[in-house]
Parts: structure tokens; C-alpha cells; sequence
């Protein structure tokens, strides 16, 4: 009757923390900071982020939009608040665009 009872997860061990290196600074070239976990797992480094990715280019993408904020894409409707404050990435905008505005 105790087996009916048991998750069937309780034999899964949990991941490890990452351990950040509390030294990390940003870095004045720009370029996304990272280290690895194994073979899939990339975690962003930059100012102690912590965020995980399973492809370099994912990690790229979140340094430029959330760290750096490089571009800033703004809505073409005046009146929208998006307008004045924009999106870190284009095609976030041009789903705004087409959810909201109907284009």
C-alpha cells in the first residue's frame, strides 16, 4: 500500500546549485560572460545573472536584451505606452505590433 503512496519522482536527485564565482564583474568588451554545466547547460555569469541556456546563442541573445540593452525597438503607434518605452528585441516588438495593433 506504501507504493501507491510514493511520488514517482522521489527517486530523482535535484540538480546542483551553480556555484557563481562572487568575483564576477561586468566585463568593459561587451561579450557575454558564461560557464559551463555539463554538456547542455551554459549559465550567464555576467553580474552574477544566473540564467541558463542550452545554446550559446540564446545566451547571447539575453546579454544583448537584458544586460546591455543594446537596441531598443520602439512601437510605430503613437499613443502606445510602447512607444516611448520599446522592446529590447525586434521581434518582441513585431508581435506587439501584430497581438495588439492588428498589423
Amino acid at each position: 500500500m506504501e507504493e501507491l503512496n510514493k511520488s514517482p519522482f522521489s527517486n530523482i536527485l535535484p540538480l546542483p546549485a551553480p556555484e557563481i564565482d562572487g568575483t564576477a564583474r561586468s566585463d568593459p568588451t561587451n561579450q557575454p560572460q558564461f560557464r559551463t554545466l555539463g554538456k547542455n547547460a551554459i549559465i550567464c555569469t555576467y553580474n552574477l545573472c544566473g540564467a541558463r541556456f542550452s545554446r550559446r546563442s540564446d545566451l547571447k541573445r539575453h546579454h544583448m536584451a537584458i544586460h546591455l540593452r543594446a537596441m531598443t525597438f520602439l512601437c510605430s503607434f503613437t499613443g502606445c505606452a510602447r512607444a516611448t518605452i520599446g522592446f529590447s528585441r525586434k521581434d518582441k516588438r513585431d508581435d506587439h505590433e501584430r497581438k495588439i495593433h492588428g498589423i
